[in-house]
């Protein structure tokens, strides 16, 4: 992980953005017990990275705003103050791919190719658990008079105990009888590897803490979140498969912190709703 320089504060309160002076980071610790007491008014201080707290509050704005709570300009006469910082950070993974080489030799004829499968995390994990039925399929739509098939000793699929265990399933399923000795239609020399894939992904690290005004902190959470990543060297034999990596960030993190914390605002409402009949 490479650390970003820390950047000047950005406070931000509804539309009107302003620049503060730089602050330092710190580690809020704890959770303290639900609040009885019903939020009615909120202030937002978001601090940070300039456009990433312009886009958090931007999306605080959008889940308050079908809520009946109403944001404020200043803290003076708001029932809550939600302070989120939040900053972007560089981290590098390893994705893992599973590489399979097949040599299918027949009639004195050998033909080799090799062949990406699963693409996923972590980077030793299984990649090759639905990778037998293909292969059996191909064999058969290769060799459609083909009846049995044998494995080369030299083969090695010590990469995937799963696949070991799927092929003898999926070739008696593809109408072949697997041989341990003697001749047979098709001999098949398997490899089975892992590759390791290198990630850049760029996240941000936030942290959200909600202070009521009887000094009382309901809700508070922190944690990092994928906004992009790209791939730093692609796998020689098929570059394509990580052309596209949303998959890792999916949903954007700062919408999702914005719409956790608004929920649980509300959940503190109605849990004050309760106690106050």
């Amino acid at each position: 992980m490479r650390n970003v320089t820390p950047v000047c504060s950005v406070v931000l309160a509804l539309a009107t953005l302003t620049i503060g002076a730089c602050a330092q980071d710190s580690q809020i610790r704890g959770i303290t017990s639900p609040s009885t007491m019903r939020i009615g008014r909120v202030f937002l201080n978001v601090t940070g990275d300039q456009k990433l707290a312009h886009r958090l509050l931007t999306f605080f704005d959008l889940e308050f705003e079908d809520t009946g709570i109403q944001l404020m300009n200043t803290e003076v006469n708001a029932d809550a103050e939600v302070d989120a910082e939040v900053n972007p950070e560089i981290e590098h993974h390893n994705l893992g791919i599973g590489v399979i080489k097949l040599s299918s030799s027949a009639n004195g004829k050998t033909e080799t190719i090799s062949s990406c499968e699963s693409l996923g995390t972590p980077e030793d994990g299984e990649f090759f658990a639905s990778s037998t039925e293909g292969l059996a399929t191909n064999l058969r739509q290769k060799y459609p008079n083909a009846k049995t098939v044998k494995l080369d000793p030299a083969s090695d699929t010590t990469a995937s105990n799963v696949f070991a265990y799927q092929l003898p399933g999926s070739l008696k399923a593809a109408a072949f009888t697997l041989v341990d000795s003697g001749t047979a239609d098709v001999v098949l020399l398997i490899d089975l590897a892992r590759q390791k894939v290198p990630v850049e992904e760029h996240v941000i690290k936030y942290k959200v803490n909600v202070t009521l005004r009887d000094g009382s902190r309901p809700i508070y959470s922190d944690g990092t979140g994928v906004i992009s990543a790209k791939a730093t060297d692609a796998p020689e034999l098929c570059p394509n498969r990580v052309a596209d990596l949303d998959w890792l960030s999916g949903t954007d993190p700062l919408f999702q912190l914005s719409e956790r914390i608004v929920k649980q605002i509300k959940a503190n409402n109605r849990r004050a709703a309760t106690v106050t009949r």
